[in-house]
């Protein structure tokens, strides 16, 4: 699939989103004095999979402030071992991390699922990722793509399991709450760790990813 219809299809739901944000939020007026517009209502992505679609053109484009939005204050918990919502900072962290370092492509759902209640979903997908690397440059800083030896881009793939709440507090939204990863790339290693910790496994899956 073309980038620009790759984007299109991912982003979809994010593009609304902004664009309903948009236009909800108070606009100036001629006079003086601006008036604000009636507060109007953010919609939220329909289901599970356009709440994950969403996510992932938020990482693609780098939208750390939206993607914090759509974590679930379980998470935290989660893959940070603190109380529900208590590492907000060390998540912006690895956000800004993971939208610097890495670009991402080859989004496709496999698998969608009901959970064990009719606000918990689970949905199953794959995607590319390229890492990257700092590279010094007159001009300053910036993140070249890891290459491989003929200088080809070095992609890895990435098949992950997510789980997802609706949160009533957040209008009804879907919010992500955890993982398991399938199929990962070395260096999402820590990342497994994490999961596996949380379920009390931690060690059982080291090197278990198998991607490059």
């Amino acid at each position: 699939m073309k980038a620009a219809a790759f984007l299109a299809r991912a982003c979809g739901p994010l593009r609304k989103l902004r664009a309903a944000e948009a236009a909800a939020a108070p606009q100036p007026r001629a006079s003086v004095q601006p008036r604000p517009l009636r507060p109007g209502k953010t919609p939220v992505p329909p289901d599970v999979e356009a709440a994950l679609r969403a996510r992932f053109c938020g990482f693609v484009k780098g939208r750390v402030p939206y993607l914090l939005s759509t974590f679930h204050p379980h998470y935290h918990a989660f893959k940070y071992g603190t109380e529900a919502g208590g590492a907000a900072k060390q998540l912006e962290r690895d956000l800004e991390t993971a939208v610097s370092r890495f670009k991402y492509s080859g989004f496709k759902v496999l698998e969608t699922a009901p959970g064990s209640h009719s606000d918990e979903a689970f949905i199953t997908f794959r995607y590319n990722s390229v890492a990257k690397t700092r590279a010094v440059r007159p001009t300053g800083d910036s993140f070249v793509a890891e290459t491989n030896f003929d200088g080809t881009a070095k992609v890895s793939t990435t098949i992950e399991r997510s789980r997802f709440l609706r949160d009533p507090a957040s209008g009804g939204q879907w919010l992500f709450a955890d993982y398991t990863l399938i199929d990962y790339p070395t260096w999402m290693e820590e990342a497994k760790q994490a999961e596996l910790r949380a379920r009390g496994e931690a060690g059982a899956g080291a090197g278990a990813g198998g991607s490059a």
